[in-house]
């Protein structure tokens, strides 16, 4: 069976040549009506052993053992390459995805573009095609002209929600298309790891947020080992094991000295020596 997905192209420079009568090597070709069919000529002899695609001034033609067949809608091949016809003629207004017994091929101008790798729509959605066929077997990003898009088994999957790695990092997927406007934590296989405008980011080292408090990033990962002291910009917090810990008071230490911590945060006021555990300690404000 034989269904096309047409789309509106500019036309280029086609390789057949121009209509009319065809030389090719010593063999001048036509098809011309013989009074009761459209017949292949070769150097003036029907020549009845032929089935190709063929021209005459009218246009290309599906020619079945060297008789044109106005019956025929799919694909055919000459040493051209390979053509969409439709009732016999090769429809060079067909751009975009058809299928046939063949599979499904990307169009160009009426013929199958074994070059083009990229996505491609029809009526049923947007799939991946690899040199002019569509490729099942692909899972992966893919990119056209409105952004990057999740492809699941050769069609884009506008369901998911998720990471996904192509060769220049991971990034994050909301409903089949990378969301560069995403940044925060995001978990995946019981990692979470930090996104910064919808990539991950390796190289982050920080405080980030999720629906259960916020934690402490290492390498673009929350760090469940690191307890201690983290300065966010604003505050100097308390983390304990990987979260803030805004239940916190007593005394942190670090290579910066010894600091008062309230609630979870480093009490800028505390200042001099104060006592800590029947001793005296000198805390600091500045860190």
């Amino acid at each position: 069976m034989f269904s096309a997905a047409l789309a509106c192209g500019l036309c280029v420079a086609l390789s057949m040549p121009a209509y009319g009568a065809e030389v090719r090597g010593d063999i001048t070709s036509d098809i011309v009506y013989d009074g009761q069919d459209w017949v292949y000529v070769e150097n003036g002899q029907v020549n009845n052993s032929y089935t190709g695609v063929r021209q005459n001034d009218n246009g290309w033609w599906r020619v079945e053992a060297g008789k044109v067949n106005f019956g025929y809608n799919g694909l055919a091949e000459n040493e051209y390459g390979w053509w969409v016809i439709k009732d016999g003629n090769v429809d060079f207004d067909c751009n975009g995805l058809i299928e046939d017994e063949k599979g499904w091929f990307y169009i160009k101008d009426g013929m199958v573009d074994w070059s083009y790798t990229g996505l491609a729509s029809n009526e049923a959605g947007w799939f991946y095609v690899k040199n002019g066929t569509i490729d099942w077997n692909y899972t992966g990003l893919a990119e056209n002209e409105a952004g990057w898009f999740y492809v699941k088994d050769g069609v884009i999957d506008w369901d998911y929600t998720g990471l996904a790695e192509n060769g220049a990092g991971w990034f994050y997927v909301n409903d089949g298309i990378i969301d560069w406007n995403y940044t925060g934590l995001y978990e995946s296989e019981s990692v979470w790891f930090y996104i910064n405008s919808g990539i991950i980011d390796w190289g982050y080292s920080g405080v980030a947020e999720n629906e259960s408090g916020w934690w402490k990033c290492s390498g673009g990962t929350i760090d469940y080992n690191y307890t201690g002291l983290v300065d966010n910009g604003d505050e100097v917090w308390m983390i304990s094991s990987g979260k803030a810990d805004f239940d916190y008071n007593g005394y942190v230490s670090n290579a910066n000295g010894t600091f008062y911590v309230e609630a979870g945060k480093v009490n800028t006021n505390a200042n001099g020596v104060m006592s800590k555990d029947d001793a005296l300690v000198y805390v600091k404000t500045d860190r």
